[in-house]
């Protein structure tokens, strides 16, 4: 057994336990202690080679009822700075109250991934865990994991400082008009924010991201780059963050496939 796999495989109660102290990583904590009491949250840790940092990166997946049309797959990340902890504090919020009503995302299969800083995650697992990079080299490819589709829609949320209002940028119309811009303005109303959705080309950054873990995502997979105000009052911001997740997720699962025509 390799040290990637012994690492994955320590108990739920360890991985809590050194979780504690850890800036940013602790904000996981709550996902790996709801897991262990529920079907809905998967975690498990990828393996990322980008960057030229090795590390392990946490995975929470979460999925709704397929239904009989199957599941759109959704890779979602957050935590890019080392000072943009809020986001991966939203989207563990949201995680976790989609943990109590998985019948909201019924047609989703969400890969969540709330801290993508390496690194965070690899001063992290070599202090806490005792794990050292050459140690690491030896781990599984990242592009040889087990993921049973492509992801559909890839997401990033961050924060800007400079940003005044809860922006949002998508690469198809319909995905914005029907999906993205009314979920930012009931999120808007919490932030006591303007609220602005742009349709752009879309961009090789976020397929990127998506196999730097062993993502993989399809050719035609949709964008949604949202960028949250970084002088809003934290709390407000971090709120505003988890209602317009949530609502784009609820969108989502109610439109499916069809708001992601490109006609």
């Amino acid at each position: 057994m390799n040290h990637f796999d012994s690492l994955t495989k320590l108990p739920f109660a360890d991985q809590c336990r050194r979780l504690a102290d850890a800036p940013g990583v602790r904000h996981l904590e709550p996902l790996y202690q709801v897991a262990q009491g529920t079907w809905c949250i998967t975690p498990r840790l990828r393996l990322s080679t980008g960057g030229g940092v090795v590390c392990p990166m946490p995975e929470f997946s979460v999925r709704g009822d397929a239904g009989g049309h199957g599941l759109l797959r959704v890779g979602i990340f957050a935590g890019f700075a080392r000072d943009q902890f809020d986001t991966v504090e939203a989207l563990t919020l949201l995680l976790l109250r989609l943990s109590l009503r998985p019948v909201e995302i019924d047609g989703l299969h969400l890969s969540a991934f709330p801290l993508v800083n390496r690194t965070v995650l690899h001063q992290y697992f070599v202090e806490a865990f005792g794990i050292m990079p050459d140690r690491l080299s030896d781990a599984p490819p990242s592009a040889a994991l087990n993921y049973d589709a492509p992801a559909q829609v890839l997401i990033t949320v961050t924060t800007t400082p400079a940003l005044e209002d809860l922006t949002a940028r998508v690469d198809r119309p319909q995905l914005a008009a029907e999906v993205v811009a009314p979920a930012l303005r009931s999120a808007g109303e919490q932030l006591r924010a303007r609220t602005s959705t742009h349709v752009t080309r879309a961009s090789a950054s976020l397929h990127e991201i998506a196999a730097e873990v062993g993502l993989p995502s399809s050719e035609q997979a949709a964008e949604i780059h949202l960028h949250a105000p970084g002088g809003a009052d934290r709390p407000r911001r971090v709120e505003a963050l988890v209602v317009a997740l949530h609502e784009i997720f609820r969108r989502l699962a109610a439109h499916g496939a069809w708001a992601l025509r490109t006609d």
